[in-house]
């Protein structure tokens, strides 16, 4: 797992001494359930592992839930709890129920049966939807035709999905003031649908041209990832607020605030792509802080065996292996940084993405120690 940041007015590690307190939550790159995370974070119900890992598209590594046992530690000593929030537009099985909760009550407040009518469109068309978690998707027929099909979805079935979520987002922006100001959705619900309607969308978009079109499928993502950080950001910094520390972790590929040039291996170079990162420097400006994490050694996401060795020498991770330190902290705007394009550890890639990395991170934290993974699965 790679961590980031976004600061907000002063960077909270949450390896160092100042107090995870301030950092009011976490946005995480995950396909998980935040539902079942936060519940377990904030009281200690339910199976870590089973929340984490019971997923085919993840390998496992220990750190991870490390992470999360230390995060339900602070919770039961300190009473400014954290919770985390699941900002990758990849998760329908709670899109879905939440778009069909704010149905019913502007059903309620304008006499409409709205959430009969679309909500079973939504169900049988949109990818994912009618799944409970990503457990559930995840080993479900829908899921096995889909990679027999090659990672094609049905026609008819994004037709009928988009063009339901496309009709659904008209409305309630249209009705936004009569829906906030009645009290039937509160501000962060309203956000929180809409965010639901575009992620929703996005990941139907995402999930039916992942294999055919792999530069739209990482541009739809991408751009909707950025949204749902901003809009997630807002809910947790509401107006004339102090502001909250909010820690983003995800991969250095989306926390660039360099605009992307090579997104998959082997496909060419994709000039032009707008990470997450880009987004949100292009908008909170120096309040965006951009730390990447890189490592020799270390476990690549999907891969149960240890990272490829990088073997070139514009690596950055062999550069700095070369000093035999457990961790460093890299400020990238040194000049032996800034004099040309390095290699950066990326996922799926041995020798990594080329970066200019004083354009594209604020620091690196570089580590030569990183648990090999653990195979939980």
């Amino acid at each position: 797992m790679e961590l980031q940041a976004i600061k907000t007015s002063n960077f909270v590690s949450a390896s160092g001494s100042s107090s995870i307190g301030a950092t009011d939550a976490f946005f995480s790159e995950l396909i998980t359930d935040d539902r079942a995370l936060n519940e377990y974070l904030l009281t200690g119900q339910g199976n870590l592992t089973t929340i984490l890992y019971l997923n085919p598209w993840y390998g496992s590594d220990r750190n991870m839930y490390d992470f999360f046992s230390w995060v339900r530690l602070w919770n039961t000593q300190h009473s400014d709890k954290v919770t985390v929030h699941i900002v990758d537009p990849q998760a329908p099985w709670e899109n879905a129920p939440l778009i069909g909760a704010s149905l019913k009550k502007y059903d309620a407040l304008s006499n409409t049966t709205f959430s009969a009518q679309f909500m079973p469109i939504i169900l049988a068309n949109c990818f994912g939807a009618m799944y409970a978690n990503q457990i559930e998707w995840a080993y479900s027929n829908q899921s096995t035709q889909y990679y027999a099909r090659g990672g094609r979805l049905l026609d008819n079935e994004t037709v009928a999905c988009t063009s339901t979520i496309d009709y659904l987002s008209d409305l309630f922006q249209s009705e936004k003031r009569h829906i906030v100001r009645s009290g039937a959705l509160g501000i962060h619900e309203f956000r929180n649908t809409m965010n639901a309607l575009r992620m929703l969308r996005s990941w139907q978009i995402k999930s039916g041209t992942l294999y055919t079109s792999p530069f739209q499928s990482a541009r739809v993502r991408e751009a909707t990832f950025g949204i749902s950080v901003r809009s997630q950001y807002a809910n947790v910094n509401p107006i004339g607020s102090r502001k909250h520390k909010t820690i983003f972790l995800s991969a250095n590929v989306h926390i660039s605030k360099a605009v992307l040039r090579q997104m998959f291996v082997n496909v060419g170079y994709f000039e032009g792509l707008h990470s997450v990162g880009y987004q949100l420097h292009s908008e909170m400006d120096d309040e965006y802080v951009a730390i990447a994490q890189s490592g020799f050694n270390v476990t690549g996401m999907f891969s149960k065996a240890p990272y490829p060795f990088p073997n070139s020498p514009v690596s950055i991770d062999l550069t700095l292996e070369a000093y035999q330190d457990k961790f460093l902290l890299v400020d990238t705007k040194a000049s032996w940084v800034s004099k040309q394009q390095w290699l950066l550890h990326e996922e799926g890639m041995p020798n990594g993405r080329y970066y200019n990395l004083t354009e594209a991170f604020d620091a690196i934290v570089f580590h030569s120690v990183a648990p090999k993974g653990v195979w939980i699965g």
